[in-house]
């Protein structure tokens, strides 16, 4: 049962332990077959529907439903059979590998409480009082003086012209 206080997160070398496995089990054929229809595809939305098909999301994918409880960890090897098209023995081997070198690195992190955001308090009176300076500002305020502009120094490459 998926706990939904809490949030499942892998660490950064769990990416080059998923391209790992797609070597091992023989799939970076599919990888780069499907990475190539990516390219040639029309649209975002025909982009996303065909990457969701790579090996790797797949297994990703199929690492964090185990993590997260949605599956259990006997469904894995069936569940990688039919997502990536592999025989039942490699799909088992895949799925032990799985288990061995991903999901023990899967981290629980607890998720805060909801927390209800009150509205401020008014520091200041809804009826503020603008006080006068003593004063008026005289007009506008009087031009900056541009310092000099220092002298040009002498060219010493050209000769002068009499």
């Amino acid at each position: 049962m998926p706990n939904q206080n809490k949030k499942i997160f892998f660490p950064e070398e769990v990416t080059d332990i998923i391209f790992d496995l797609i070597k091992k089990y023989k799939l970076e054929e599919t990888q780069v077959k499907i990475e190539k229809e990516i390219g040639q595809a029309k649209t975002i939305e025909e982009r996303i529907r065909i990457a969701s098909t790579l090996p790797s999301i797949q297994i990703s994918k199929t690492a964090r439903e185990a993590a997260e409880g949605k599956i259990s960890p006997d469904e894995i090897s069936s569940l990688l059979q039919k997502r990536l098209g592999i025989s039942q023995k490699e799909a088992e081997k895949l799925s032990n590998d799985l288990k061995k070198k991903i999901l023990i690195l899967a981290q629980e992190i607890p998720l805060e409480e909801k927390v209800e955001i009150l509205p401020l308090k008014r520091a200041i009176p809804k009826e503020e009082k603008v006080i006068p300076l003593e004063k008026p500002l005289p007009g506008p305020p009087p031009p900056l003086e541009k310092p000099p502009l220092p002298p040009k120094p002498k060219d010493i490459y050209r000769e002068p012209i009499e």
